[in-house]
């Protein structure tokens, strides 16, 4: 953004003293299609509190000097690259589990992620990674190109996987998992699609060892339901045996509540 921003810059030639205005004047006006999309396809809660967020980003963008932008704490630009690359990535995160985003391509990716009930962060590397192309692009066409262009959209790169990774490792919303429970409580099925979204199938099954008649369960909830279904069974039925396997991929109907 930094990039894309200096470079409108150099076009309209405007001065450094200006810099930080219109890079958060850009900010907030590239955002507004970006929210149309999320008040009419995701949600109006989610987009309030998203635009509250852009807004929020945009004062401190015009208030922090960019005199600021000089101080180095860390002399490598690699490190700095994936250091920044895990703080935004946790901030994403972090808002994205409140039903929230950062705005910009963050609220495009999880719309297309919900849409296909996967992974944020892919869709982050894709999308954001279009805008890195266009850039570089753009900046081989300008009059004064920058030779550091590569340079940057290398170490952009760089950082945005590493937030894409930090965000899919903690935002699990679109992550599902299966639950195989082996129990003799033969009401535990009924107990489980009572307290969770979900279907269920029983098998009815005998213990080779107890030779004892077993009912076995198979349950997919989202990853982020797992703790809650794995307390109901114990509760229910302290002895059960869990497998809790990871599910890569879904085909069919599986229901996650929609973002307000």
């Amino acid at each position: 953004a930094q990039n894309i921003v200096k470079f409108v810059a150099d076009i309209l030639k405007v001065q450094n003293v200006n810099r930080s205005l219109l890079q958060s004047i850009l900010y907030f006006s590239l955002n507004i299609p970006v929210m149309l999309l999320g008040w009419f396809k995701i949600g109006r809660r989610f987009t309030f509190f998203s635009v509250m967020n852009v807004f929020l980003t945009s004062l401190f963008i015009s208030i922090i000097p960019v005199s600021w932008e000089k101080a180095v704490i860390i002399d490598s630009q690699l490190t700095r690259t994936l250091f920044a690359g895990i703080l935004a990535g946790f901030a994403g995160a972090i808002a994205l589990k409140s039903n929230v985003s950062r705005g910009g391509m963050d609220l495009v990716s999880y719309y297309f992620a919900n849409k296909k009930s996967t992974d944020v962060g892919k869709y982050s590397v894709i999308l954001n990674g279009v805008v890195l192309i266009i850039f570089f692009i753009l900046n081989l066409f300008d009059e004064n190109p920058s030779s550091n262009a590569l340079t940057a959209v290398i170490y952009s790169v760089l950082y945005l996987v590493m937030s894409s990774i930090v965000i899919d490792a903690i935002h699990i919303r679109n992550k599902k998992t299966q639950l195989q429970i082996f129990t003799s409580n033969e009401e535990l099925a009924k107990a489980l699609i009572n307290n969770f979204p979900h279907g269920a199938t029983t098998v009815g099954g005998i213990g080779v060892y107890s030779s004892e008649a077993k009912t076995i369960i198979y349950m997919t909830v989202s990853s982020n339901e797992v703790n809650d279904a794995v307390t109901l069974i114990r509760e229910l039925d302290p002895k059960a045996f869990i497998n809790v396997i990871d599910v890569r991929q879904i085909h069919g109907k599986f229901f996650i509540p929609p973002i307000k």
